[in-house]
């Protein structure tokens, strides 16, 4: 990036901003805080790792980052008592890291559900990443189930096994109870870091009437987003809440 538009750039971040004008903006600013008190570098580097979506009342979906260019998969973690459930999305790229000693179909399959409003021609023919529910009781897995348990899928497991013998090697569910236990340093809805747009990392809060992200900017601060003027233009617009920390009111990340 030119070094004088990354000044510009700093320029303008470190100007006061526009305080967020709706009736929750304190509460939105006051989670804001808590979050950047509970984020030192060790978790900054945790969420470049995983990133995470908060689904209320009881359960994370982490979000594997490939640190070259895109997301590698999606594990949606549910603890209930001492059952496990996780629901593993794009599983070709979950077995890289996980072998796995079952007959796993990581092919592509299209979309069988179609939903009112959608087009139901074009979802017929949209390529779906294929996706795995399977559930842990102790150290057994007791169920593996294709596509979670919609579109009459069936139980792969006729009964319980030892998670070793389906999990050889990796334990994910003992790596995501690690990584779960970040859940409780996060109060904001989402958390995004894609390195092919930059090495800023994104929280959003939601509330009923719009959405306010929290920007994360280092001091060696890249954008590889190649309209750069709309990005000095949010930030220029939003409140600083800390030397690299930006609140952006009702930002559209892909305006």
């Amino acid at each position: 990036m030119n070094k004088n538009i990354l000044i510009i750039l700093f320029g303008i971040v470190v100007l006061p901003g526009c305080a967020i004008k709706k009736s929750t903006a304190d509460d939105v600013e006051s989670k804001a805080i808590q979050l950047i008190k509970n984020t030192d570098s060790a978790t900054l580097n945790f969420l470049k790792e995983w990133n995470y979506t908060i689904r209320p009342p009881h359960y994370v979906t982490w979000t594997k980052v490939n640190a070259v260019d895109s997301l590698e998969y999606s594990v949606l973690y549910e603890p209930i008592g001492d059952t496990v459930n996780i629901e593993i999305y794009d599983i070709r790229n979950f077995l890289r890291d996980y072998q796995v000693n079952f007959n796993i179909d990581t092919s592509y399959t299209r979309f069988d559900t179609v939903y009112a409003g959608s087009d139901t021609a074009a979802a017929r023919h949209m390529p779906a990443v294929r996706f795995y529910r399977i559930s842990a009781y102790m150290n057994t897995v007791t169920s593996i189930y294709p596509n979670g348990r919609i579109s009459g899928s069936k139980n792969l497991l006729d009964t319980p096994v030892l998670i070793s013998a389906v999990f050889p090697k990796a334990n994910p569910f003992t790596i995501l109870k690690s990584v779960n236990q970040n859940e409780s340093k996060f109060s904001f809805g989402y958390c995004n870091y894609t390195p092919a747009k930059g090495n800023f990392i994104r929280f959003a809060f939601y509330n009923t009437s719009n959405e306010n992200i929290l920007y994360y900017l280092p001091d060696d601060l890249t954008i590889k987003d190649t309209a750069l003027f709309k990005w000095v233009d949010k930030f220029s617009k939003g409140k600083r809440l800390g030397k690299n920390w930006i609140l952006v009111e009702k930002d559209n990340y892909n305006q």
